[in-house]
């Protein structure tokens, strides 16, 4: 059907009569990109992992934000050869893009700016927030339209939706490749979805010529070649404003809050210490893998048993013995060699898991605990992690 792109080649496409504003902006190894792409003139924009995986490449190959009125006959892609008044600028991590009375219709101004953030060595996204002023007597009734076409892991036809996706404004991504991972559209409060085969969705939206609204409708999807959009209904008063956020994610599924893992509590010792869970690296995005190292520090312990819980944290001492999981709902055995494991937790973009608070602490056996041969434990003290971005 196509051929993926890579994200030079996107970058270095030529214009063949008007050139759309092309830059990047990147935070740590995740850059998002807007380029030049058949048909001339239409934004492009590329959020790529830069990351060194040979499965991951660019996960989106084009997206766009279109507009129109309740009686124009096609949504109109944003396009800076439609009214001299357009100025851009890409700077860091951030790009802002400007029409002065887009399309010359008499109708709205437009704000489009999109800023990057990096969550973890293999995960990020990008923001993009859309602002139409209305610069007419009336009020503006129309629609505003997010498309996107992913192409995950840089695949083209094996493209599914997963588990979680609900509509109408978080979708999650993967595919049939083993590679893992996961990618997130998330349009705030969009007022419908339409997931579909590219290129049905955008002819639907852009080219039929009818006053096409999105029909709440394509989930599950695939596998296939994916495209999915989002649709917010406006009404914005003489002099006012509307605002619409999207957030495309790889291996993060956006919860604008800060994920944490943090340790607390009092730890059992045995006669060589107290063994220690802590986090490999990082803290625990949505979406992304992410580990929790064992220790204990006399080395002769071949396993230990990691307990998970959701809280609340009451303390329970038993023998000496403190037990920080509340209502413990998991334990896992990890073996150990010379005092050390590690524990491999799996991404999921699920959104349920969002602001979610687990409990984790570590037990191992040890006779020169508190309770000595009758009860042979030691334990470490609390770690909380919070799924967040």
């Amino acid at each position: 059907m196509r051929a993926a792109s890579s994200l030079l080649r996107l970058l270095t496409l030529g214009c063949t009569s008007v050139c759309v504003a092309q830059g990047t902006i990147s935070d740590g190894n995740t850059s998002w990109s807007l380029g030049a792409f058949p048909p001339p003139g239409i934004f492009a924009p590329q959020f790529a992992d830069l990351s060194a995986s040979p499965c991951v490449t660019d996960i989106l190959r084009e997206s766009r934000w279109l507009w129109r009125t309740n009686t124009d006959l096609n949504a109109r892609p944003f396009l800076d050869q439609n009214n001299a008044a357009f100025t851009s600028s890409f700077l860091g991590n951030a790009a802002q893009m400007d029409w002065s009375d887009v399309d010359l219709a008499g109708l709205v101004d437009a704000r489009w700016a999109a800023t990057v953030r990096s969550t973890g060595a293999d995960s990020g996204f990008v923001e993009h927030v859309m602002t139409l002023t209305n610069i007419s007597t009336t009020p503006f009734v129309g629609r505003l339209f997010f498309y996107a076409d992913f192409d995950f892991n840089n695949s083209v036809d094996d493209d599914l939706t997963l588990p979680a996706s609900s509509g109408p404004d978080r979708i999650q991504l993967g595919d049939d490749h083993p590679c893992g991972g996961c990618a997130e559209m998330y349009g705030v409060d969009a007022t419908a979805y339409e997931v579909a085969p590219w290129f049905d969705l955008i002819q639907r939206i852009q080219f039929d010529g009818t006053t096409y609204s999105l029909a709440n409708a394509g989930l599950p999807f695939g596998p296939g070649d994916f495209t999915g959009a989002f649709e917010w209904d406006v009404v914005v008063p003489a002099g006012g404003q509307f605002a619409a956020t999207v957030y495309l994610g790889h291996n993060d599924a956006f919860a604008d809050v800060t994920a944490s893992a943090t340790n607390s509590g009092t730890a059992t010792p045995g006669a060589a210490g107290a063994p220690t869970l802590t986090p490999v690296a990082g803290v625990p995005v949505l979406g992304a893998p992410y580990g929790l190292a064992l220790s204990e520090p006399s080395g002769q312990a071949v396993s230990g048993s990691v307990l998970f819980g959701l809280g609340p944290q009451v303390p329970v001492p038993f023998c000496g013995i403190t037990l920080h999981i509340g209502a413990p709902i998991a334990a896992v055995t990890v073996p150990m060699a010379g005092g050390a494991g590690t524990l491999e937790l799996g991404a999921s973009c699920d959104p349920t898991l969002l602001a979610s608070s687990i409990q984790t602490q570590l037990f191992v056996a040890d006779a020169t605990g508190p309770c000595g041969v009758d009860l042979p434990l030691v334990a470490s003290d609390l770690l909380t992690l919070v799924f967040g971005d």
